[in-house]
């Protein structure tokens, strides 16, 4: 028997119930459903407070990312409602560091 399993045992012996937070594994080989977007879609977020963006296929929601791109903000607002990629691909292609940033503000990929 684990400590746990004793543990368990002289709590429950004691009359203390206890409920414990297990995570959800989700097997490797499991997809996670991706959002399509359509182009019309994404045309519509074309202002900074509202900037989404097309890069390589994926749909990314750039609104709070504006103000922290290390090249500035004219950049990315540039970007916003449009197809982004020859933009960023002339900028950062191959850079995993450019890829990292990005990643946190997909929303899904494009229709």
């Amino acid at each position: 028997m684990t400590w746990n399993a004793v543990f368990a045992k002289h709590m429950a012996a004691a009359g203390v119930v206890i409920m414990v937070a297990v995570p959800l594994a989700t097997p490797a080989n499991a997809s996670t459903p991706t959002k399509t977007y359509p182009v019309s879609q994404v045309k519509k977020h074309n202002q900074p407070t509202d900037c989404w963006s097309i890069v390589n296929g994926r749909v990314y929601n750039l609104t709070g990312y504006i103000s922290r791109h290390p090249g500035g903000s004219a950049r990315i607002i540039g970007m916003c409602g449009k197809d982004g990629t020859s933009a960023y691909n002339g900028e950062h292609r191959g850079s995993s560091s450019a890829s990292a940033a990005l990643k946190p503000y997909k929303i899904g990929t494009l229709a």
